[in-house]
């Protein structure tokens, strides 16, 4: 059964990522790294993984954009068939593009491989940035929503932010009133706002009720 603790997991893994420094192209296994394998929201919110692999390839194509391989052809069609998304370690996520792709519409579409994930109990979104230029911004994703209700994967924008606003009309005010409020630092900072505001808002269901 799965404890439905409100407890924000986002911004522990968003150091854990940015503290994380790969190299991109290259297998950035390290000595005893574990990949925790989770095949439903339910094992990923009871943080009961379905599979732990030891030592895994590591492939980071860019920072939205990574490769994971064991060698063994059964567990690596089970890793990119049937899994929704995987821990290395203890805190770095990576949700699955193609299981995005078979259960949601908008943007996952263009997405690749495996994609950095950021969860709680009430909001799942991933980071992504479509330019994989590097030296071009490439370290500086833009949210894009997990929306379960509606089965879509769409970019957190001004437009997007505006109306998730729209059940806390004191926090939309504030947001809509910023000269900048387009730009991607002001989108960030009142998107952190809105997760903090629905992880304590009763109202808000979880994500696997």
């Amino acid at each position: 059964m799965i404890e439905k603790k409100p407890i924000l997991l986002v911004v522990v893994v968003l150091l854990s990522c940015l503290l994380w420094q790969p190299s991109y192209g290259e297998n950035n296994t390290t000595p005893h790294d574990t990949l925790c394998i989770y095949q439903s929201w339910e094992s990923i919110l009871d943080g009961m993984p379905d599979q732990v692999l030891l030592d895994p390839y590591i492939e980071v194509v860019t920072p939205f954009d990574v490769y994971f391989e064991t060698g063994d052809e059964m567990v690596d069609r089970m890793l990119h068939e049937a899994t929704v998304a995987v821990a290395l370690g203890d805190s770095l996520w990576f949700v699955s593009a193609v299981w995005m792709q078979d259960n949601f519409n908008g943007d996952c579409h263009k997405m690749d491989d495996w994609v950095p994930l950021f969860f709680n109990a009430k909001i799942a979104f991933v980071q992504w940035h479509g330019q994989t230029f590097f030296g071009l911004d490439d370290e500086n994703g833009d949210p894009y929503l997990i929306d379960f209700a509606a089965e879509r994967v769409d970019k957190v924008d001004a437009q997007k932010l505006t109306q998730l606003l729209d059940p806390y009309p004191d926090l939309q005010r504030r947001y809509v009133s910023m000269k900048d409020y387009k730009k991607r630092h002001v989108i960030e900072f009142y998107f952190r706002e809105y997760i903090d505001r629905i992880t304590a808002d009763p109202s808000v269901p979880y994500i696997v009720d």
